[in-house]
């Protein structure tokens, strides 16, 4: 009788790396972002003009530059946590084959379904993260660790507040409005950043289980 061909497992290596490195990159534009907003909402506060309606020259003079860079900065920083979590999610079928319900396609297509990536996600990486353990306990019976579900608060409400913020922001209406909409960047840029950090967490230790089960067998 052969032996079961020992499962394929790839190591984050440089994806890793790029997540690491790129996530770093977001959470310093989401700093200076914030303080480039901040500064807006001051001007407003201190600006005579300000008082009777919006005006462009209300921003910082580089601020425009700053809100393109962070624009590149976010889609970057989704591209590379979805391929990482598409490695984790390959890595986990091969560990675990009778997690049958985690499909990587399927696990990154969930995030840009309306509705169903209010959930789905989220589900697929709890399952993932089951996966990702040592065997020995029924994968329904592995704990799951808390930091997803708090991950999955931050991601959707920080892009809850950013959308509203840029609806409102879009409406050129009395300072007050626009001050709010300020305020909720600023509030889903920090939001924002408490997401980054606890997917990092959670990526990192995913590769490390799955290449300690992967070097065990």
């Amino acid at each position: 009788m052969t032996e079961a061909p020992t499962p394929e497992i790839k190591a984050g290596g440089w994806l890793q790396l790029a997540a690491n490195v790129i996530i770093v990159l977001f959470i310093a534009y989401c700093v200076l972002d914030i303080l480039m907003t901040w500064h807006t909402l001051w001007r407003i506060d201190n600006t005579e003009q300000a008082v009777r309606f919006w005006s462009p020259r209300l921003f910082h003079p580089v601020s425009k530059w700053v809100r393109i860079g962070m624009s590149l900065i976010s889609l970057t920083t989704f591209i590379v946590i979805l391929a990482a979590l598409y490695r984790t999610a390959r890595n986990a079928n091969a560990l675990s084959p009778e997690s049958i319900s985690i499909r990587p396609g399927m696990f990154i297509g969930s995030f840009f379904i309306p509705v169903v990536n209010l959930f789905r996600p989220l589900q697929t990486l709890r399952e993932v993260w089951k996966a990702s353990q040592p065997g020995g306990t029924p994968l329904a019976d592995r704990p799951v660790a808390p930091l997803i579900n708090i991950w999955w608060g931050f991601w959707l409400a920080s892009g809850f507040l950013g959308y509203a913020s840029i609806h409102m922001e879009a409406v050129h209406g009395p300072p007050v409005f626009y001050k709010r909409s300020l305020l909720l960047r600023i509030i889903a840029s920090l939001i924002a950043i408490g997401s980054v950090l606890a997917i990092q967490i959670i990526l990192n230790r995913l590769f490390r289980m799955q290449r300690q089960i992967s070097d065990s067998n």
